[in-house]
């Protein structure tokens, strides 16, 4: 006579009102930590808000992350540009007097080596808004050649007649450009430039600096 196996029974055992409790706990723990951490990134980034210049909003950034902001777009508008013009360094903190101004060869669209019309661009920081602007040519460009793209006095008639400007950077409350034209057909221009910002009784300077990556120099540029 054959016997029956026997059937083992599983226990299975779950968790103890004391372990509940002590996973509990440790949840709590963690959520509570997690909430600190959050308030205190929030308080810290709401403490480095600052006051708009124009409009007196509320701009919750830091000046840091402003200019570091600022410098970026600034240095990917003029970096694959071609050549640098005439230009005013302007003045850092004051709203006062002839402001930053720089002219830009953006592209030889005639592959001809020569600065035409249409092929200019005029960044200039205006005080008023606050902001750093790019112009670029209107319907009816002024009339230029190297000579005329290189000179200061070519920076109000470029103006003039450009199209509606295109902000690049706004907040800022002072700018500064120094041109490195090249004298050799082995340099680049390099734009050094200064960012000034004022909010709430502090002010702090960013600095930056964009090497133009073409090397081609248009008709009429002398090189040593």
């Amino acid at each position: 006579m054959l016997l029956a196996p026997l059937k083992v029974r599983t226990r299975v055992r779950g968790f103890t009102f004391v372990e509940l409790s002590i996973g509990l706990v440790v949840v709590a723990l963690v959520l509570t930590a997690l909430a600190a951490f959050s308030l205190a990134t929030a308080e810290a980034w709401k403490q480095g808000s600052t006051t708009n210049p124009v409009g007196n909003g509320q701009t919750v950034a830091s000046v840091a992350v402003m200019s570091n902001l600022a410098t970026t777009r600034i240095n990917h508008e003029i970096q694959d540009l071609l050549c640098t013009g005439g230009y005013f360094s302007g003045t850092l903190t004051t709203s006062t007097g002839q402001q930053a101004s720089l002219l830009l060869w953006r592209t030889d669209s005639n592959a001809n080596k020569s600065v035409d019309p249409s092929e200019v661009e005029l960044i200039q920081y205006d005080a008023t808004q606050h902001a750093v602007l790019k112009y670029l040519p209107g319907a009816t460009p002024a009339n230029c050649d190297y000579t005329t793209f290189s000179n200061n006095s070519f920076i109000a008639t470029f103006k003039a007649a450009a199209a509606a400007p295109i902000p690049i950077a706004r907040n800022i409350d002072g700018m500064q450009i120094f041109v490195n034209t090249p004298s050799s057909s082995t340099q680049l221009p390099v734009v050094e430039y200064r960012l000034y910002f004022k909010r709430d009784g502090h002010s702090q300077v960013a600095y930056g600096s964009v090497c133009l990556r073409s090397p081609t120099y248009p008709t009429g540029m002398t090189l040593n």
